[in-house]
């Protein structure tokens, strides 16, 4: 039987030749013409770019073989990677007739008897293209990291395209879909992208003598007291000074500094500003189906996810 193996692909290629039987045949009926005679039914073969090889293959059978119909079937397989980087050939039946007579050990190097079989194959290795009747078999990378999975088909000789899918709660760029071009060149992968969007944030709700601010429920300065963000300061000056009061504004003008108050000295005069008591708070209000994030509230993530704004983001990173 006579095979041709022919490299697609731009760079040399080094790959192993074997037979793979099937249906009853034995590995040892078999041997790649040029193969090492510890292992005849195995050969190693360095591919330049575009070259093809043909070899054959001899069938010897013993004398108890079984008569009827074998299969058996070559496959090429990349040195670097032959669990993923490999073609298979059609398989091909042979027949063992009953009166065949036994093989003599003195007969030519491989002895042909009581085998029917007739065979020309070709094998194209990269490219895409490894059979006319059969599509490559893809690798298959679905759980892999994107990098990762996307060298593995390109050592291979796959075209590669990604597209972005929807968040699973798996770490980022992590493949969770292949679909396999029925070229037999092209492979699409679908990444997780890690995160989604959860929507836009509303204002939280606070109780009615509350003021909200940031996200929180602050209490009401009293009397006399001013609001200065999330404390209260005192409202104007005290009387008997030499000042002019600047009102909201809670720095007041005289030729004394007040006690226990931040005083500094300008031109003319001495300033000072009252002291600051931070008010009481509370975090704001949302709906059960919300969370507080930063001022706003936002829809709650999905288990496994954490959220920073509008969108979350998988736990795991």
């Amino acid at each position: 039987m006579s095979l041709t193996v022919r490299n697609k692909r731009d760079r040399s290629l080094d790959a192993r030749l074997s037979v793979r039987p099937d249906a009853g045949a034995k590995a040892g009926w078999f041997a790649i013409d040029g193969a090492a005679t510890t292992v005849p039914n195995e050969r190693n073969v360095t591919l330049a770019p575009n070259a093809t090889l043909t070899i054959k293959v001899a069938i010897s059978v013993p004398p108890d073989a079984a008569p009827g119909n074998h299969v058996f079937l070559i496959r090429i397989a990349a040195e670097d990677n032959p669990d993923d980087d490999f073609a298979d050939s059609p398989s091909v039946a042979f027949a063992i007739a009953p009166s065949a007579p036994p093989a003599k050990a003195h007969e030519q190097r491989f002895p042909w008897w009581a085998v029917t079989v007739a065979a020309a194959l070709v094998i194209v290795f990269g490219g895409g293209t490894w059979w006319a009747t059969r599509s490559r078999p893809a690798v298959n990378v679905v759980g892999e990291l994107a990098a990762t999975a996307t060298q593995r088909l390109a050592n291979a000789g796959f075209l590669v395209d990604q597209v972005e899918g929807e968040a699973t709660g798996r770490p980022q760029t992590t493949v969770i879909k292949q679909d396999n071009n029925p070229d037999g060149k092209h492979v699409t992968l679908t990444i997780d992208p890690g995160h989604y969007e959860r929507g836009a944030g509303v204002q939280p709700t606070c109780p009615t003598d509350t003021e909200l601010l940031n996200g929180r429920c602050y209490s009401q300065c009293g009397p006399g007291n001013r609001t200065v963000g999330p404390n209260c300061a005192l409202l104007g000056c005290p009387a008997g000074t030499y000042g002019t009061s600047y009102g909201n504004t809670g720095a007041c003008l005289g030729s004394d500094p007040i006690p226990g108050w931040q005083c500094e000295t300008i031109p003319h005069f001495i300033r000072c500003t009252p002291p600051q008591t931070a008010r009481p708070s509370t975090a704001g209000d949302c709906a059960n189906s919300m969370e507080l994030n930063g001022a706003l509230c936002y829809p709650k993530c999905r288990a496994g996810f954490t959220g920073s704004g509008s969108t979350c983001t998988v736990a795991s990173q």
